[in-house]
């Protein structure tokens, strides 16, 4: 986990990112989720996950960590 976390902090650095705000990452790890809906199949994968909070995110980046992090 501190690999992640020190990853997203990478990321922050080399990246340009909108301004934080609140955003429900359930609502868009379920939207990654969909999108990857096919790749999941395809790989006979199952992701599961405890409910997650509300956080002060950039969504953008939000999303492409948790795509990252299933395709990986």
């Amino acid at each position: 986990m501190q690999n992640l976390i020190d990853l997203l902090e990478f990321s922050r650095v080399t990246t340009r990112s909108s301004e934080l705000k609140s955003k429900d990452s359930e609502l868009i790890l379920n939207q990654v989720l969909s999108n990857l809906k096919l790749f999941i199949k395809e790989n006979n994968a199952t992701v599961s996950h405890d409910p997650l909070p509300v956080v002060m995110a950039d969504s953008i980046q939000l999303v492409q960590f948790f795509q990252n992090l299933i395709i990986n």
